[in-house]
């Protein structure tokens, strides 16, 4: 969250206080209407725990037939964590998630509070071949200078990633764009911290994550659903209607000529499975396995939607059926928890999952201002950098009203070299003895 961000009153800043914008690029009518903000730590937690959650339940089936299910089961499938030691585990879907989340927050630490798309890029690449490093070598414990995910054992866990990931990011050469016609859902599993750090600007959440999943996939029906689904949780987190936010959605999938077509085709199939009476798995076994993008975002959308009321019953029909049901799980449960909060998951299967702190943490770097971030270096493995650049830091709100404020060369140098701590209070104090000049 930028600085400008705040809200100044009586010598104070007021922290959290969130810009909604409106939704770009939406044809049909009435979706800012309805909007109540869920711009709040309870529900961005809730995403990534949601995440976790139903890649958990959905890890132990991947790929099981939907009649193996239901013969080791019963005639409703599973409907409950399945635990080692009382520990529910997570994939790499969840794993390469809290690697994305690492890699915005460190942009955002890196440039002010302001992630580029440039920055996020670069960090989030260099986070990916973090990630592949886990899963190449073991862990080692003298890793204490770098991130937190690098120090926890748990991250070094085998667990058997896609191809299309491990050989793109196999050699370590910075920023490079996959050469492969790989159109997995290897993108769209780890994508929802896009939505989560632009949830005020759902088109950058769909530029930078289009991006980021070009790292591994080369093909259109590989990217687009990723960054699709990147826009439709910064809508869901702007408080919009789900279904409403899933036609937005299609909407903006469109607009990418006809591979965008066919996808937001398949979606529109699902949210009319949605509003049916419909059994989940003869809907699903239309949509797709999962297996693919496009399939993966058709069927999470599809149980979201079918069940936007009830967390657990909306992750029990997406793993329920014969395809790649961590991923549809996992997506689902993104879905799921950022529209409904932390507090809708059920707690006893927060109490399993093995990630959950992990995701706790990452949701909080993700929503807090770098100058509320604690340990930065420890836990993302970078200094803050507070903004350099005058521009930066004239902007303002005073008072609840906008307006834009100009301080003298002399303090914008002064503040340039201070701390983060010290910067700010010497800017709230410039503010609060009315030295600025307004425009």
């Amino acid at each position: 969250m930028p600085y400008n961000n705040y809200l100044y009153k009586n010598g104070h800043f007021l922290k959290n206080i969130r810009c909604n914008t409106q939704i770009q690029n939406v044809s049909f009518s009435g979706i800012n209407d309805k909007k109540i903000s869920k711009n709040d730590i309870q529900h961005i937690e809730g995403c990534l725990a949601g995440g976790a959650v139903g890649d958990a339940m959905g890890a132990r089936i991947e790929a099981w037939s939907y009649a193996d299910i239901k013969k080791a089961f019963g005639p409703l499938g599973l409907r409950n964590l399945l635990t080692r030691d009382n520990i529910a585990d997570t994939t790499d879907d969840t794993q390469m998630t809290l690697f994305t989340a690492l890699g915005l927050i460190r942009a955002k630490l890196a440039n002010g509070g302001e992630a580029s798309e440039e920055a996020c890029l670069e960090e989030v690449s260099r986070a990916y071949h973090e990630w592949y490093l886990t899963q190449s070598i073991s862990f080692n414990s003298s890793r204490n200078n770098e991130n937190f995910l690098l120090r926890d054992e748990r991250m070094y866990a085998k667990k058997f990633p896609g191809a299309t990931c491990i050989e793109s990011l196999k050699a370590d050469n910075g920023v490079k764009f996959a050469e492969n016609d790989s159109a997995g859902n290897g993108a769209i599993m780890r994508s929802a911290p896009f939505g989560l750090l632009f949830a005020d600007d759902p088109e950058k959440a769909f530029k930078v994550s289009i991006k980021c999943a070009r790292l591994t996939h080369g093909n259109p029906d590989g990217y687009l659903p990723a960054a699709a689904f990147s826009y439709l949780i910064a809508l869901i987190v702007q408080g919009n209607p789900l279904e409403d936010a899933v036609r937005a959605m299609c909407k903006r999938l469109e607009q990418e000529g006809c591979r965008g077509i066919k996808i937001s085709n398949l979606v529109n199939k699902a949210i009319k499975f949605a509003n049916t009476d419909i059994n989940d798995y003869e809907a699903i076994s239309v949509l797709g396995k999962g297996f693919t993008g496009k399939e993966a975002l058709a069927v999470s959308v599809y149980s979201s939607l079918k069940h936007q009321d009830n967390f657990k019953e909306g992750i029990v029909s997406s793993i329920n059926h014969d395809g790649d049901s961590d991923t549809t799980g996992s997506i689902t449960g993104n879905i799921l928890g950022a529209y409904l909060g932390k507090n809708a998951i059920p707690s006893k299967f927060l109490n399993k999952v093995d990630l959950i702190n992990n995701a706790s943490k990452m949701a909080k770097g993700l929503y807090l201002s770098i100058v509320e971030i604690p340990n930065p270096e420890k836990d993302f493995g970078i200094a803050p950098k507070f903004a350099q650049l005058p521009e930066r830091l004239n902007m303002d709100t005073f008072d609840f009203k906008p307006i834009k404020i100009r301080f003298s060369d002399s303090d914008v140098i002064k503040m340039s070299k201070m701390n983060l701590k010290d910067a700010l209070e010497y800017r709230s104090y410039l503010i609060r003895t009315r030295k600025y000049t307004t425009d």
